[in-house]
């Protein structure tokens, strides 16, 4: 998401971060954006006043991505 509080650039992407050919701006993803941050502090501060209350999920399998083959050097 771009930043500001006014206007924001949604950009979508795939499950292993490859962009979409899809984007939203303007309003809508500005206020997607606040709530998102204000969300996140909220628990913070609920998760500091009363430790062990918000839960915390975890995700799904991850695609498999295949390592780089490392380059090898020739000695001279």
């Amino acid at each position: 998401m771009g930043l500001g509080r006014h206007a924001a650039v949604g950009q979508f992407t795939r499950k292993d971060d490859t962009p979409v050919d899809f984007h939203i701006r303007g309003r809508i993803p500005a206020l997607l954006k606040e709530a998102v941050c204000k969300g996140t502090l909220w628990a913070l501060r609920r998760e500091a006043r009363k430790p062990g209350s918000s839960v915390w999920y975890k995700g799904g399998t991850r695609p498999e991505q295949p390592v780089p083959e490392p380059e090898v050097v020739p000695k001279p």
